[in-house]
């Protein structure tokens, strides 16, 4: 598992960088609608920042 946080703090979580990028972009188009990053910015802030999540569920983090 994977985990990142978007820009806002809300953590994302899922099984590897690609659904990662996936699940953020996601999350941008319904959290953040006036958001104008598009796949290159988030993808570079998963190369940055993600990290292997702990064995825990994501609502513990």
């Amino acid at each position: 598992m994977r985990a990142v946080r978007c820009w806002c703090g809300e953590l994302i979580v899922s099984d590897d960088d690609g659904a990662l990028a996936r699940e953020l972009a996601a999350h941008a188009r319904e959290a953040h609608p006036d958001d104008e990053r598009g796949e290159d910015e988030i993808r570079e802030h998963i190369a940055a920042t993600a990290e292997d999540a702990p064995d825990r569920p994501p609502w513990a983090y």
